[in-house]
């Protein structure tokens, strides 16, 4: 089942009940009877299409969105606790068994395909159950259709490092983030054009970052960025159009007061042709 969508949300997103921004669920704290579940709970995750499952789990949404480039197919993925029997995705995608796919771990599961087009919000709701519930996977869409032009502007995102030591107190040692970006959830099609640091990643007095970005095949990349909030191309010699892939492990590395667990990087990104 392909369609294009864009969101949809026929019920009221959350019902009242209201998501925190990973797509957590916030969920009533009285159980309907003393042999009730605790709570019902759905999930959605979006992944690249044709590219591994997630583990059947709702109790992990860290790690429900994607970002691909136009063009690129999703498959979303829903998981719901036994209780639910129905599941519901908005007018354009309608509504599913919760066991469509099957049980795995204790939970209900089902999968559909779409092309989304633009920045989306999938919305997934439990039309039975013990109580409410809905939860969110967001898709961003990088590339714009070549009707726009050749001065379309050029998508920009930003992605997170985390800091890998654990100490309160932060030094002028060096300390180093890390982030993996898999290419189940960020499409091998999108490439980096220029990149900055942002935020506590401009802050503390710290040296230059230097970054080693591994590619999902062994291959390495190493740079180095200045820790100004400025566009900077460092992996890409004048007079070419060299370009960084998005997915892949990532390691930023500096000497400075940074305190800050999680350090932000904004980036330029294309979508191109494999």
């Amino acid at each position: 089942m392909t369609k294009e969508v864009n969101a949809v949300s026929r019920r009221g997103f959350l019902k009242g009940l209201g998501v925190a921004a990973a797509g957590s669920l916030i969920v009533p704290t009285v159980a309907k009877s003393v042999f009730a579940q605790d709570f019902t709970q759905v999930a959605l995750y979006a992944r690249l299409s044709g590219t591994e499952a997630p583990f059947i789990d709702v109790n992990n949404l860290g790690t429900t969105d994607a970002w691909i480039g136009l063009g690129d197919q999703i498959d979303l993925f829903w998981v719901t606790t036994q209780d639910v029997s129905q599941i519901d995705l908005g007018d354009d995608l309608g509504v599913f068994a919760s066991d469509q796919g099957g049980n795995e771990n204790g939970f209900n599961w089902g999968m559909t395909t779409v092309a989304p087009t633009t920045h989306t919000s999938f919305q997934i709701f439990a039309l039975d159950g013990d109580f409410d519930a809905a939860s969110a996977a967001n898709v961003r869409v990088i590339g714009r259709p070549s009707a726009e032009g050749p001065f379309a502007p050029i998508d920009e995102e930003t992605f997170f490092a985390r800091r890998t030591s654990s100490t309160a107190t932060r030094t002028e040692e060096q300390d180093e983030w890390e982030v993996t970006l898999p290419s189940s959830r960020f499409s091998s099609r999108l490439r980096i054009t220029d990149m900055k640091p942002e935020g506590p990643a401009t802050q503390g007095a710290p040296q230059a970052w230097r970054i080693l970005k591994t590619n999902e095949d062994g291959a390495e990349v190493r740079f180095s960025l200045s820790p100004t909030a400025v566009y900077q191309s460092p992996f890409t010699p004048p007079g070419t159009d060299i370009t960084v892939p998005l997915a892949g492990d990532w390691s930023f590395v500096t000497r400075g007061v940074v305190p800050d667990r999680d350090v932000p990087f904004m980036v330029k990104l294309i979508a191109i042709d494999l």
